[in-house]
Parts: structure tokens; C-alpha cells; sequence
């Protein structure tokens, strides 16, 4: 009996010819939408953390950053009209700092995203290290001291899951 082979050169020269105009496609687009900000324009961008005694200031270079690709960030974001500050932070250092539409270092914002953002994320690294066994543990095996105060059968069964997903049943 002669194996057949499932990737045949057919399938594989109507691969290649999808890849190259899907290619050729992407490069006409890059061409027509002129290819993102210009170095004059990149080089007005000015993300240049403003030092206070709060958080120690570096440059991206200095940490690892690419500074163009920073200033490119900068520019992107000041066409956002739902964007009030940007700042980057890399190794415990504020590297590039700015404010958009009216926003300014003293505006004090709804932080709900961005603090479900880093709460997951600091969820997922202590489940890799191997702090948390589970997402499914009980939110009252950390606070024991709280569990006799707690009547609703309810909040009994709230994990961690309910908290990052939101569903934990409170406002």
C-alpha cells in the first residue's frame, strides 16, 4: 500500500501563492498608509518623566527600551481621545511619562481596568511560582480571622475566580 502524503506540493504551492499575495497585499497597504510617523515627527515627541521625589527616573535606553519605538508609543497614543496620561514604567524606573486631552499628573481617574489588569497578572505569576494552588481556592482561607463574622452562606463560597472575573457579588 503507497502512503500517502497529507502535504502534498499542491497544498503547498496554493500555501505559498496565499502567503505571497497576502504579503503583497500587506505591503501595498503599508505603502498607501504612508508607513506611520516620519523621524522629524518621532523626534518632536517628548515622553521625558517629570522628576519627583516619588519615583526614581531613567531613560529607556538605559533599561532596555528602544527609544524610538517609545517616542512611536507617544505618538500613537496622543490620537487616542480617550487617553489622559501614559507612563511606562521598566526595572522600578519611570522611563517615559506624558499627558493627552487635557489630562495632567495631579488627575485622579477611575482605575477599575487597569487594576483588574494587574491584579490578573499578579494572580497568574503567584500561580506560577506556586503561591496559589488554584484560581478555585476560597477567598476565606486567607482572611481566617473574618470567617466568623461572615452569616451569608454565600460569601462563603467566593474564590479568587469570582473576584478577577467580577462575580463575586458585590458592587
Amino acid at each position: 500500500m503507497k502512503h500517502k502524503n497529507h502535504c502534498g506540493s499542491g497544498k503547498v504551492m496554493k500555501l505559498h501563492q496565499r502567503c505571497v499575495l497576502f504579503l503583497s497585499a500587506l505591503l501595498i497597504l503599508a505603502v498607501f498608509s504612508g508607513c506611520g510617523p516620519t523621524v522629524a515627527e518621532l523626534g518632536a515627541i517628548d515622553y521625558t518623566p517629570l522628576v519627583r521625589d516619588d519615583w526614581p527616573v531613567s531613560m529607556p535606553e538605559e533599561q532596555g527600551l528602544d527609544p524610538g519605538l517609545v517616542a512611536e508609543l507617544y505618538y500613537n497614543a496622543a490620537e487616542l481621545e480617550t487617553l489622559y496620561s501614559l507612563l511606562v514604567v521598566k526595572n522600578g524606573y519611570l522611563i517615559a511619562e506624558d499627558y493627552f486631552n487635557e489630562g495632567s499628573v495631579d488627575q485622579k481617574d477611575r482605575l477599575q481596568s487597569a487594576t483588574k489588569s494587574y491584579t490578573s497578572a499578579l494572580v497568574g505569576i503567584a500561580l506560577e511560582q506556586g503561591c496559589l494552588a488554584s484560581v478555585d481556592q476560597k477567598m476565606l482561607a486567607f482572611f481566617p480571622e473574618v470567617a466568623s463574622r461572615i452569616s451569608d452562606p454565600r460569601k462563603k463560597q467566593i474564590t479568587i475566580r469570582h473576584m478577577l472575573e467580577m462575580r463575586a457579588g458585590y458592587p
